[in-house]
């Protein structure tokens, strides 16, 4: 229901010229006159085909008479007026102290049961002091919602469910088995948060996923500007900060603990130089390099004894497993005494042999380095790659989401 007989109907009686006015109650006047006349009133009061009424009815129906016809005369006279008085009494509000609803609708066929519109103003209000504003529910068995929200604008300023609070949760979704909160679009974003000095999104599980997503394009895509994180993941030992699950194999292919352990199923690349933060026996905090080779390797260092120019080193038994023994590995040694020089022989895959150079009698101790291929891998020497090898340069980024 909308107050729209006359949408240029003046807003209060200072609207119209005092004339007008003067004119509608001179009409008034005369009605009443006409019906309280002795001779109008009982030549149409008196003559019913029913028997006559009371004095008390024939009263009533007089007052009603006057009223209607007085009201039938200034709505016709005035029709810019009459539509202001209507819709002040169609916006008077409602007030009750039960415990039940102060304004019901109900519909029995596929309409509404309460349509509000409004032109530039907002179609409906509502407020609560203890208790929610607006509350839906829906019986229906499926694909139905108990609070819908469609916008048919064309302004991506547009909102089809905005949801606003000082301290609280502007929109909290809460469900007992399916999602809180679902979002869909066909084109835009399902689901856009933005946060002045809070969080944009947040979301909690006691002993599941909080987040759960399915995409055939970009799953989550986050934008952060100043100081604040595009992604920020806050969790507390035993849980994971961030998981990764192959959704074929069922398995994890990345895992990140609350003590920023990291776990990866694949190859990790990178173009930068790797760095290891080091802790100091001064307390200081330095950066460390990590070594590059053109090959895989897997190494060992041991310390072992040269006795009368001889000795014999057996590998560790779980580094022999280790390495790939369809080849050689290397050994270097660096002696710990002055001889007259060592060399490596008898390499086998349980260890090997040490002699001291031109049949030397030395005896001392000196170290060992062993490089070795892994067993695990079958990775080429310095393998040709673009500088975009492995990323997904160029791609249409989604627009970012207009705040408003």
């Amino acid at each position: 229901m909308s107050a729209t007989l006359y949408p240029d109907a003046p807003r209060s009686n200072r609207d119209a010229p005092w004339w007008q006015y003067a004119l509608a109650n001179f009409a008034f006047a005369i009605s009443v006159t006409l019906l309280l006349s002795n001779s109008w009133k009982d030549s149409f009061l008196m003559n019913f085909t029913i028997p006559k009424p009371k004095i008390a009815a024939r009263r009533a129906i007089g007052a009603l008479l006057i009223g209607g016809f007085g009201s039938a005369m200034f709505m016709a006279a005035f029709p810019k007026q009459a539509a202001a008085v209507i819709a002040q009494a169609i916006t008077t509000s409602f007030k009750c102290s039960t415990s039940t609803a102060c304004l019901t609708g109900a519909n029995s066929q596929s309409g509404p049961g309460v349509s509000a519109t409004s032109v530039n103003g907002i179609g409906l209000i509502a407020r609560s002091t203890n208790s929610s504003a607006v509350s839906g529910t829906t019986t229906a068995p499926a694909n139905q919602s108990g609070i819908l929200g469609i916008d048919s604008g064309k302004s991506a300023s547009n909102n089809g469910v905005s949801g606003t609070s000082t301290y609280g949760f502007g929109v909290n979704g809460l469900s007992r088995s399916g999602a809180g909160v679902i979002g869909q679009s066909s084109s835009g974003s399902g689901v856009a948060a933005f946060s002045n000095t809070g969080y944009g999104i947040q979301t909690q599980s006691n002993n599941n996923i909080a987040i759960v997503d399915f995409s055939g394009g970009t799953g989550i895509y986050s934008v952060a500007g100043g100081s604040g994180s595009a992604f920020q993941a806050v969790a507390t030992s035993p849980a994971y900060l961030l998981t990764g699950t192959n959704s074929v194999t069922d398995q994890d292919e990345v895992s990140i603990d609350s003590n920023g352990n990291e776990i990866l199923a694949g190859t990790l690349t990178q173009s930068g130089q790797p760095l290891v933060r080091t802790t100091t026996s001064t307390g200081n905090t330095v950066a460390a390099y990590s070594p590059r080779t053109s090959s895989p390797t897997l190494e060992d260092f041991g310390e072992a004894e040269l006795v009368n120019g001889q000795a014999s080193v057996a590998l560790d038994p779980t580094f022999a497993t280790a390495i790939d023994q369809r080849g050689k590995y290397m050994v270097f040694l660096s002696p710990q005494g002055d001889n007259a020089g060592l060399y490596v022989t008898l390499i086998s895959s349980r260890g090997f042999a040490v002699r001291e150079s031109r049949a030397g009698h030395s005896t001392l101790t000196f170290d060992y380095r062993i490089v070795a291929k892994p067993y695990d891998t079958n990775a080429a020497r310095l393998v040709a790659m673009g500088r975009s090898s492995g990323l997904r340069r160029g791609r249409a980024l989604l627009p970012i989401p207009t705040r408003h």
